[in-house]
């Protein structure tokens, strides 16, 4: 629980400028990281009611020039809007993910 509380969400932190307009159906934590010519995401997405999660960590390596960051950025974001679309698929939950987060502290 600490190490999850201490990811930021979509908006926050590392991830304050990641996953504008897209909604998410689950809980998504994750940190970004940046060395030269890598960029890298890891985290995890959760139900909102804690049952299921995965883990994901997205490592993409020989990043040369501007286009390839954004190119690099965009995959993270698809991996994670894919992995959250399946787990939705896989375990819905009819809890207010609202309500939900907010008892979660977040």
């Amino acid at each position: 629980p600490a190490l999850l509380a201490s990811l930021p969400e979509p908006g926050e932190g590392t991830l304050r400028r990641r996953f504008r307009g897209d909604e998410h159906r689950n809980e998504i934590r994750a940190k970004s990281g940046t060395i030269n010519g890598v960029r890298c995401l890891s985290g995890v997405v959760r139900t909102v009611d804690g049952s299921q999660a995965l883990a994901f960590s997205v490592l993409i390596n020989d990043i040369e020039h501007g286009s390839q960051i954004r190119e690099a950025l965009d995959l993270h974001e698809e991996i994670v809007n894919a992995i959250d679309e399946w787990l939705a698929a896989v375990a819905p939950v009819s809890v207010d993910r609202g309500a939900e987060l907010e008892a979660l502290g977040g």
